[in-house]
């Protein structure tokens, strides 16, 4: 009510997290709540995100070993802790969330959960690069989503960046191999090619 009286404009209230777009449950909760909600996706490369996200854990203590080591973790104990998720879903999805370096770059299928409730033009996606390239553009383009006034900003400034070495080649190839399926399916639903980190092709041998 104070910034309707002080601006004369309706304020529009909303709330992020990193984890319900991966919670295959959010979707029918949020929609339970609010069927007109509008909803906003920020898609970030996802070999980069499976990199950072892993970054992130080891530097809390919580993923001691080596980023192929918490790999080799989601595939033995994610399924079952997503299991433990159906059985009662009154549990926590924290440890599912933290262990799913792969599954939450799997865009395309979380999308399509929130696409089965919410119609197309209540969902606005844009990818990091995007936000980043052009955030007076795109921010604009967002105000207009939600039907608020404009505000172009000038830069998007990244907090809490942290410097880390680089991931191996090989294990950026085996992730680009494993995402390009995954990317396309996106960009088809999204009706747009993605820029992100793709395979290298395979070398021909001369006849």
């Amino acid at each position: 009510m104070a910034v309707r009286r002080r601006t004369g404009v309706h304020a529009a209230i909303g709330e992020t997290s990193t984890t319900y777009m991966f919670d295959p449950r959010a979707p029918k909760r949020v929609h339970a709540y609010d069927k007109n909600m509008k909803l906003i996706a920020v898609l970030r490369d996802p070999v980069d995100r499976a990199y950072s996200h892993y970054q992130m854990e080891h530097r809390w203590g919580r993923e001691p070993g080596s980023f192929e080591e918490a790999l080799a973790r989601e595939q033995r104990e994610l399924r079952g802790e997503l299991e433990k998720i159906e059985r009662d879903p009154s549990l926590s999805s924290a440890v599912a969330a933290r262990i799913a370096y792969v599954a939450r770059g799997r865009y395309a299928e979380q999308l399509e959960r929130w696409l089965e409730l919410f119609p197309r033009e209540q969902l606005f996606v844009v990818t990091s690069d995007e936000l980043l390239a052009a955030p007076a553009g795109v921010m604009s383009r967002i105000a207009e989503f939600l039907e608020i006034p404009s505000w172009r900003a000038p830069t998007y400034p990244l907090r809490g960046v942290r410097e880390y070495e680089a991931m191996s080649p090989s294990t950026r190839e085996r992730l680009a191999e494993a995402f390009s399926p995954e990317n396309h399916r996106l960009g088809e639903l999204l009706g747009r090619e993605l820029s992100w980190t793709q395979p290298r092709a395979p070398t021909t041998c001369p006849d």
